[in-house]
Parts: C-alpha cells; structure tokens; sequence
C-alpha cells in the first residue's frame, strides 16, 4: 500500500515525524507493524537519532527472524519502503491509511450484508475523512508572504555557483529545493567544474554533501586539496612520499582555512536509500552524486540504465524538495557528443525526456581536440527553468589546481 509505504518512509526518516505519531494507533499491516515496533525500538534507544540508520534497521531486523523465507520477505517490505518522502502532515497521511483500511473493511461489510456493522464502519469513515480533510485545510497555505521570504523563518538565500560567468546566466545561484545535472564525455571535466563549484560554496560556508563512487576517494579528495589547498595535484600524488607528504599537509592546513570542513565526502554509497542517514546527520545544503548512473534507484527495472536514470533524477529532486538543499548530479554524454563543443538535451546518455524533465537545470561540459589544446571548455544551458536562460559560453581550466576560470 502505497499510503502505508510513505507513512512508514516519514517514521524512519525523521524523529519529529516519529515523535507526532508515536502514541497514535496506526493501521498497518503484520509487516508495516514490525517495522514500526523497530523504529521505536531504535529511537527509544539512541535518544540523539535524528532517524533510524536503516542499514542498523535491516541487520536488526534479519536477525530476529531466523526463518529465512520470512526474513527474505520482511526484507523484500522494508526494502519497497522509500527514502525520499516528505515527513510533512504525517497525522494526516495517518488518518488517510486508517479511513483506507476502514473502507476496506465497509466494503466487504457490504458485500455479506451486515448492516449494523456497515452503520458503524461508515461512520467511522466519515469521522476520519472530515479529521484528515481537516488536519490538510488547517496546514495549507495558499500564497507566501513577505515574512516567508525575509523573516527568520524565511526561505533560504540563493546559493552563488561558480564560474562567475554561470552565476551571472542563473542571476545569483541556485534556490534550495532545485536539481541540477553536470554531464559531458569522459575527461570533459565533469568533476572538475562541479569540485570547482562546490569548493567555493564551501569557502562561503555552506555545508556539501558530496557523494562520490567514480571516482578512489583518495582522488576525490586531492582534487579538494589542490582547489582550496592551492598544491598542484602532481605533487599531492608524487612517487617520492617526502614530496608529497609536505604538498599535503600544505595543502590540508590552507583547505581548513578555506572552507574544506564543510566539506564531506561519501564513498561507495551506490544505493538512493543509503543517503537518507547521512543526509540527516549531515543537514547539507548541497548534495552531489557523482555519479548518478551508479547509483541503485531500488525500484524495479533498475537493470535498465535509461529507466535507472530518470527513476534516481526523481529522488534526486525530491530529496531536494524534502530537505531544502541543492542537488547536483553527474552523468556521462553520449557517443554523439564526442567532439562537440556545444552539447544539447539529446545528448545525454541514454537518457530520453524523463531525465530532462526531472531536474530544473542542465549543463553540458562540451570538448572538442583543439579546446584540449587550448585548455578550454564549452558550458552549454541544455535546460534553464530558473532564469530561462540557455545559452553556452567558454571556460578555462586549470587541471593541476581543478580550477575554472573566465580567461586563458
């Protein structure tokens, strides 16, 4: 039951949410039952959860059913559980489940013919209808205020994105809440650009989330070290360990200063499910996925890469929506555009309009022989819902510092 499956979703994502429904009575099936006796379990035990780690949950759970046929299909229900849900109006979404399963048990009432128990199911489907419909009206706001926007409770200030140039185009940054996808051949400078860009909201204070499974972490985190540490990434990996021992910890003590605490990297997460908890421990105002054709939807068809990539640009967005953050994701350009400078919607790989339709904004890292010479780049707007804008321009780059910058 999909209803069921949400509800269940806000329980483990969020301890508020577990917190507004913990003494409630809540209509759940056998399953949808023990998981929820285990989210109290687990929140009852860590006081300072701020949701249940379900890879903990999982290991807890297969443990107190031996039986492998049960456990196999408790795991199978916690797995179609989803990650990204929003935790908003869980009474809500509680009262739905209960009117649901009360009008299943109206229906087959109806169909025996018993008319006193009919009587009483109806109205105790009436009763939780009206309570939901109005815990929705009681939540609902129609339009946003001026208080909304610069009170203390306001919506976050736009995050300012890098080159200077791109910032311009999408006049100051990106809002929370959007999506973004960075794509381009292999060697185009995908994550350069995109370690560039985060680097230096880094620097302004915001926290990043950078999940990456392309990429060694130790690769992943010189290319941060030679950005904001200003060491060109040779020394940080040279064969004479003096070298590139004193590189590092040049490096390391100027990247502190500039920023690179607030920077936390996640190696080898290649499920969307995986990325709740740390979400949570983390709070991030940026979330990166590098790359996003690796990662495991946990939806059926996964083993269809073109289906894969638009079911994880959904999460992806709505994890954005859910946790007002910037998401950011990487994926490859197809064979059509190697060689091309200015890159296009249809030259994502594998991807048709689900891909496109899921993020707000698309940019293509484009390269052609003579711009490798040049160390130069073509920025192609593929997609802009944020300004409207789609438009390409030149970058350069500085691949021993992962820079990008404006001029030769």
């Amino acid at each position: 039951m999909i209803q069921e499956e949400h509800l269940l979703a806000a329980l483990l994502n969020s301890r508020a949410a577990w917190e507004e429904l913990k003494d409630e009575p809540l209509s759940l099936s056998s399953f949808g039952a023990v998981v929820q006796h285990a989210a109290d379990d687990y929140y009852t035990a860590d006081t300072l959860a701020p949701c249940v780690d379900r890879t903990i949950l999982r290991a807890r759970l297969e443990s107190h059913f031996p039986a492998p046929k049960m456990a196999a299909s408790l795991l199978s229900y916690l797995d179609g559980i989803p990650t990204a849900v929003s935790v908003a109006n869980v009474r809500q979404l509680a009262r739905h489940l209960s009117a649901y399963k009360v009008g299943l048990d109206l229906a087959d009432a109806l169909t025996r013919a018993e008319r006193q128990q009919a009587r009483s199911l109806a109205e105790k489907y009436l009763e939780l209808s009206a309570d939901a419909q109005q815990d929705a009206l009681s939540d609902w706001k129609p339009r946003l205020t001026a208080e909304d926007y610069f009170g203390d409770n306001s919506t976050k200030p736009k995050i300012r994105v890098y080159p200077n140039r791109l910032n311009e185009v999408l006049h100051g940054g990106i809002r929370a809440g959007h999506a973004c996808l960075i794509f381009g051949r292999p060697g185009s400078g995908k994550t350069l650009l995109t370690v560039n860009m985060v680097a230096g909201m880094a620097a302004a204070g915001h926290k990043i989330l950078y999940v990456g499974n392309e990429e060694p972490l130790g690769t992943l985190q010189h290319r941060f070290l030679s950005r904001l540490g200003s060491e060109r990434l040779w020394d940080l990996d040279s064969p004479d360990r003096a070298v590139a021992r004193a590189a590092y910890e040049r490096a390391e003590a100027k990247a502190l200063k500039r920023g690179f605490g607030n920077v936390h990297l996640l190696h080898g997460a290649y499920g969307m499910r995986d990325l709740a908890p740390y979400i949570a421990k983390v709070k991030p105002d940026v979330l990166v996925i590098d790359q996003i054709r690796h990662m495991d939807s946990g939806k059926k068809g996964d083993d269809n890469l073109t289906y894969r990539l638009e079911a994880v640009c959904r999460q992806m967005r709505a994890m954005a929506h859910e946790h007002q953050l910037v998401a950011i994701g990487i994926t490859q350009a197809g064979d059509r555009a190697s060689g091309k400078g200015v890159l296009s919607m249809e030259d994502v790989d594998s991807a048709k309009t689900g891909v496109q339709g899921a993020v707000d904004l698309i940019i293509g890292v484009g390269v052609t022989d003579e711009m490798k010479r040049q160390n130069k780049r073509m920025l192609s707007l593929c997609r802009n819902k944020l300004t409207g804008r789609e438009e390409f321009f030149p970058i350069f780059i500085d691949e021993q510092h992962t820079a990008v910058k404006g001029k030769p």
